[in-house]
């Protein structure tokens, strides 16, 4: 008999070892059970190993007056995920519609995995009055949980590979010290996003309006997929659209990526500033790059039927 809500469980341990505070090595490890997946693939165990080096604890720089903290860092490791599943996705179920296929079964659901890896390095100057860190990352995460629709009845399955890459940059500031203080706050992340695997697709629609978004492999994430505008008919006002594989009519197959949703990247600044108890923050952000698919322009002005 099945349980009346699914059980997770997880165990965690953690070492760590330090020589003459300039060499630290971190070690994890992690087991996680649940019960929705399959029988043997409930548990999963995810690693993790991570390292620095503090340069400025060496004696070559211990007295440098300009450089105050030197770290150079670097880690991997994995994580596990079981969300956007149900309950008892493994299982072969029957609802409570006169015993209708609730899902069917599958005996090798497992875990989504994601695998990181980091190289990093933090600078400190003057005291630690300017700091300034920056990481370079990859992220591949493979098991994709997707479902089939069988006779509207879901297939819960592992398939698919995404991968995600950047580059990340901070810098800290105390610009003033005294009974008024100010200190600036910067930093700024580029990344890159493909799909390597679909799984058992070759490409499919996120569900939304028209369709516009299409998730396909060696694609990255969020691209927007529809027909390009050639002109506008002077006769009666209507877009004509580009014939992209001149077959002499236009069809589903003109449709291209036309832009995408995702930044090239994201930026944001803190200025925090005090005096005798009061304090005050000013916050930037934003993202530059990024195509954005207007949806109301489209039932305003398109001139839709």
């Amino acid at each position: 008999a099945l349980p009346i809500w699914p059980i997770f469980k997880s165990v965690f341990s953690r070492a760590t070892y330090s020589y003459k505070g300039k060499y630290i090595l971190n070690g994890v490890l992690r087991a996680s059970g649940a019960s929705q997946l399959a029988k043997g693939n409930k548990w999963g165990y995810f690693p993790g190993v991570s390292a620095a080096w503090i340069v400025s604890n060496e004696d070559f720089l211990s007295t440098n007056a300009l450089i105050s903290e030197f770290k150079i860092r670097g880690g991997w490791g994995q994580t596990g995920n079981i969300s956007g599943i149900g309950y008892y996705s493994s299982f072969g179920l029957l609802g409570d519609d006169h015993g209708t296929l609730q899902n069917y079964r599958n005996d090798n659901l497992t875990w989504e995995t994601t695998t990181d890896l980091n190289l990093g390095a933090d600078l400190g100057f003057f005291s630690n009055r300017i700091k300034a860190t920056v990481d370079v990352f990859r992220r591949l995460t493979h098991n994709l949980f997707n479902d089939i629709q069988v006779f509207d009845t879901p297939y819960y399955y592992n398939g698919g590979k995404l991968e995600n890459k950047g580059l990340e940059l901070g810098l800290n500031t105390i610009n003033w010290k005294g009974n008024f203080n100010w200190s600036t706050s910067f930093n700024i992340s580029f990344m890159k996003n493909k799909v390597l695997e679909m799984g058992s697709y070759r490409s499919v629609y996120y569900k939304g309006y028209q369709d516009v978004v299409r998730i396909e492999a060696g694609q990255p994430l969020g691209n927007f997929y529809g027909f390009v505008v050639d002109r506008v008919n002077p006769d009666n006002g209507f877009l004509e659209y580009k014939d992209l594989n001149n077959d002499g009519r236009i069809s589903t197959d003109d449709r291209t990526v036309i832009g995408n949703g995702l930044p090239d990247y994201t930026f944001g600044m803190t200025n925090t500033f005090s005096f005798h108890g009061f304090s005050c923050d000013v916050l930037l952000t934003g993202t530059q790059g990024n195509e954005i698919f207007n949806a109301s322009r489209v039932d305003l002005e398109g001139m839709l039927d």
